[in-house]
């Protein structure tokens, strides 16, 4: 906040970035709150640490720094911390450059031999208030209308 004042942001812009930070953070804190007898159970190898390759074939050097490896009794996990609006499908995680070059320079260079890979995604937005019809019929995320109603002939599904 400090810096934003410094920089003559407008107060309002402070005091809104501050609540939703302080929202987003909350959620977070309670989540691992709730979820902290699977967090007890692993062991933080790397955090944040720069890892290095060398390619000779291209006289170059690949470098990544890796958000986390974890280790748990099923394994040796690399774990992608990302926040985001909008969590994207499984197969961007599959091709996600950051997390591919992560897995070559971990298990190619030879630093650690990774089972696999845990997106830990932080959603920076707020959810849709799940809502149920009076009559029990549908669930639905609160965007403002409820889903259309099904006629009697129709089958279920």
């Amino acid at each position: 906040m400090e810096w934003a004042e410094e920089h003559d942001v407008p107060d309002d812009q402070i005091e809104s970035v501050f609540e939703e930070s302080t929202a987003i953070m909350e959620a977070y804190d309670s989540y691992y709150d709730r979820h902290e007898d699977k967090l007890a159970n692993s062991k933080v190898l790397i955090s944040e640490e720069p890892c290095y390759m060398e390619v000779p074939k291209f006289d170059a050097v690949l470098r990544t720094t890796v958000d986390s490896v974890i280790k748990n009794r099923k394994g040796i996990w690399v774990v992608e911390h990302k926040s985001t609006t909008d969590i994207p499908p499984a197969n961007w995680r599959a091709v996600d450059p950051q997390t591919a070059i992560d897995l070559i320079v971990l298990g190619r260079g030879g630093k650690i031999q990774p089972d696999g890979i845990i997106f830990n995604y932080l959603l920076t937005e707020r959810p849709k208030v799940p809502r149920v019809l009076q009559n029990g019929s549908a669930f639905y995320a609160n965007t403002g209308s409820p889903p259309a109603r099904r006629s009697s002939k129709e089958p279920r599904s």
